[in-house]
């Protein structure tokens, strides 16, 4: 607890020890003391601490913190231990847990402020009942999962001066507002189930592989080949009495920890309709409604926990491929661009399954992913190319021509190669196609049956590099349709994943 670190033991709720950290800065004494019902003990666990640097006092010298417990020695250095004491003890200085019999852990935090805030005038401190409300509004909205599971019971209360009963309590809870997002984990995936009209709930499972895990190589018990694990996304239409609600038509991305990751921004619906959505992964899908995805997949759901996990920032406000610890525990590289564009994908299944009742012919890829390709811009004419002195070859994508072939597990891409310009000189144009991610850039895709579609002189392209063709016009060139098959990555699932040209 000294230096704020959290180890890398298996099921943890965080990975970096900074949550409590925070406990100090709000403190105008850097002083914390905690209160903890332990299993199969009747006493309270009493611990605490102050920030304070290394210092000297009565000719001897001091490590950095002092701490509340019982005196104790190890390896001849002078150490506090946590102490017990029973409930009406633990009163006397606010830690009692109110007479709760399961296991959890009270936090007092003495001269508290806020020092982040500029509304709280000279005492650092705002009203205090609007402080406890503001607590238990925010522990709603970020773990509602845990407190509908029963996982977590959150209270704030106000004591004045001495007295031994609270002034005033304000506890955390997930109805009312949150229920839209609780009933997600409630409704049971069914075949060509939608929600079109408010109150109406629906969900689908989504398969999603897990890298092989080769550190700590010294646990075998973490160790795995690479699996399938399971995706639970839900989604509530929400009526329009319910649309000033906070978080509304955003995706809640939640693992076992029971704490909501963020709230991913989501497609806005043509009807102009709202919904709250959630996507369930890791060892939360235990306690959502099963199905017969996730029974299969429940022996994975610990391992899938443990690669979400270590895909989180120190912020544990999204998943990423780029963490260090994601990166030296697995065999992360053809898995990164699944799990960086994960959003992306939640958002089309959002709409093509459980949002709308358009359904594409089997023979045709999602119209929205139609869309994006050409970085969605209206298709360029031919025409409207002008004539420059200096020259150019541009390749334009016919987006009504593109379609999704399944044999090929592929995109079948049309479109034009257009030389502008009056210069002599050799115009060169690469082509290339990148996955779609809200963070970082999108991994490339591969390009293979390149086909151009008349006469091939004045024209060549180098397909030395599958993920880049690099065209080369000569001055007699002016066009030629062309086609090819684009697929994505390892991992990424294409009728799904959206990518865009680039180049």
């Amino acid at each position: 607890m000294q230096n704020f670190s959290t180890g890398k033991e298996s099921g943890l709720g965080g990975s970096f020890g900074l949550g409590k950290a925070v406990s100090w800065m709000h403190s105008r004494i850097f002083t914390v003391l905690f209160s903890s019902r332990i299993e199969g003990r009747k006493k309270l666990r009493i611990f605490g601490r102050s920030e304070i640097p290394a210092h000297e006092m009565d000719g001897k010298s001091w490590l950095d913190g002092a701490y509340m417990g019982s005196e104790s020695e190890k390896d001849g250095i002078p150490i506090a231990e946590s102490t017990w004491m029973k409930e009406i003890d633990a009163e006397k200085i606010l830690l009692n847990r109110d007479n709760e019999t399961e296991c959890g852990t009270t936090i007092l935090i003495p001269t508290f402020h806020e020092p982040d805030r500029d509304d709280t005038g000279s005492s650092g401190i705002r009203d205090h009942e609007e402080l406890c409300r503001d607590f238990t509004k925010a522990a709603s909205k970020w773990f509602w999962p845990a407190i509908s599971w029963e996982r977590l019971d959150f209270k704030a209360r106000v004591f004045r001066e001495e007295g031994k009963s609270a002034e005033y309590i304000s506890e955390a809870r997930a109805d009312e507002i949150w229920s839209p997002f609780v009933e997600c984990g409630r409704v049971e995936p069914f075949e060509g189930a939608k929600s079109l009209f408010p109150g109406d709930s629906s969900s689908i499972d989504v398969e999603f592989p897990i890298p092989r895990r080769v550190e700590p190589s010294d646990n075998p018990e973490l160790l795995h080949d690479e699996l399938k694990s399971t995706v639970r996304l839900g989604v509530t239409r929400v009526s329009s009495k319910e649309e000033c609600l906070p978080c509304r038509s955003t995706i809640a991305l939640i693992r076992g920890s029971g704490m909501v990751i963020d709230y991913a921004e989501g497609t806005k619906l043509s009807d102009g309709g709202s919904y709250c959505a959630a996507a369930f992964v890791g060892t939360s899908l235990n306690e959502i409604t099963e199905s017969d995805k996730t029974e299969l997949s429940r022996e994975n759901n610990a391992f899938a926990e443990e690669y979400f996990r270590a895909g989180e920032p120190v912020t544990h406000d999204d998943w990423l491929p780029t963490t260090r610890r994601l990166r030296e525990s697995y065999k992360w590289r053809g898995h990164a661009s699944r799990l960086r564009g994960i959003r992306y994908e939640l958002r089309q299944i959002l709409i093509q399954h459980l949002l709308t009742a358009f359904i594409a012919p089997p023979d045709e890829g999602p119209e929205m992913l139609k869309r994006m390709i050409n970085l969605g811009r209206g298709i360029k004419e031919k025409k409207s190319l002008s004539k420059t002195k200096s020259s150019a070859l541009e390749v334009v994508i016919d987006r009504n021509q593109c379609s999704f072939i399944k044999k090929a597990n592929g995109w079948r891409i049309a479109g034009e190669l257009v030389r502008s310009g009056e210069s002599n000189r050799t115009a060169k144009v690469h082509l290339s196609f990148q996955s779609i991610a809200d963070s970082g850039q999108g991994e490339m895709w591969g390009i293979s049956d390149m086909r151009l579609m008349g006469s091939e002189q004045y024209i060549s392209y180098d397909d030395s590099d599958s993920r880049r063709f690099v065209f080369s016009a000569e001055n007699q060139f002016s066009s030629v349709p062309f086609e090819c098959i684009v697929k994505p990555p390892s991992g990424v699932n294409p009728e799904i994943a959206g990518f865009r040209k680039v180049g």
